[in-house]
This record gives C-alpha cells, sequence and structure tokens, in this order.
C-alpha cells in the first residue's frame, strides 16, 4: 500500500479502509460515497470476497464512477498476528465482546466495527476474541487478559 500505512488504514471505518486498499493495489477508483457493500460473498482466512453496489442516493453519471455491481476481493488481517502478547482490558464480572472492542479502539485508535465480533459475554480473567467470519476487517482470534 503505497500511498497508506497499515496504521493508518486501521483509523477508517473498516469498508472505506477496504475500499483505500483495494483502490492502491488495483489502481481503481472506488469510493464509499458512490458505493456500498452489497453483502459479503465468501470469508476464508485472510481471503474475503465482498460484492458491491453502486449507491442509489447520490448521482452515478461520472465516468470514473462505479456503475452497477461487481464483486472485489482483499486481504484481511490477521488479529493474532497483530496483537501476539495478550492485550489487557480492565472489567469486572463480565465483558461484551463489543466492549472489548471499545476498550481496545480506545487504547490504540484503531477503529472497529460491530460485524468485527460475533456478540459474546466473557467472565473468566483470560479469554479469546474471535473475529467474526464476514468481519471486513479481521480473521484469527487474540488473547484478552484482565487488568
Amino acid at each position: 500500500m503505497a500511498n497508506f500505512t497499515l496504521e493508518q488504514l486501521l483509523k477508517y471505518p473498516p469498508f472505506d479502509a477496504l475500499l483505500i486498499a483495494y483502490n492502491d493495489v488495483k489502481g481503481t477508483q472506488l469510493n464509499p460515497r458512490f458505493v456500498e457493500l452489497a453483502q459479503v460473498i465468501n470469508s476464508n482466512g485472510a481471503d474475503l470476497t465482498i460484492r458491491i453496489k453502486a449507491r442509489d442516493s447520490l448521482p452515478n453519471s461520472d465516468e470514473n464512477r462505479f456503475k452497477g455491481q461487481g464483486d472485489i476481493t482483499v486481504k484481511r488481517i490477521d488479529l493474532g498476528a497483530l496483537f501476539n502478547t495478550p492485550f489487557a482490558v480492565p472489567f469486572s464480572g463480565e465483558i461484551l465482546s463489543h466492549d472489548v472492542a471499545n476498550v481496545i479502539s480506545q487504547k490504540t485508535g484503531i477503529v472497529f466495527d460491530k460485524s468485527d465480533f460475533d456478540s459474546v459475554v466473557f467472565n473468566q480473567s483470560t479469554f479469546t476474541l474471535q473475529a467474526a467470519a464476514n468481519s471486513l476487517r479481521w480473521y484469527g482470534q487474540m488473547t484478552i487478559q484482565k487488568a
């Protein structure tokens, strides 16, 4: 990614970052103002294939803008590779996976989406946070440790 570092892309919402990275690699000009996620077609480890479609709400007449729909395949980030040591999260009693993501976001600046993790309640002092199968950005798992 010549124009954006991974650190920069992690500060964008997952769909926006996905399009930016795809554009950088493929030389396209997909813009989240003009395209939207239609559905996740396939997710297998790092590989993710999604269907995007042109937004109905904005004019799409410019010759550089995307028209209709199409499938794109991108590589996702391995949670365990990025967070290779247990990540400390303060909590007492129980904590929801989405609340864990909020704490990670506050500590790192990474933007997470609700679809990045399935809704799971944890109550152990050490547990595994698993990326949702259809996460646009992540695959794999990371270890969380009670702070």
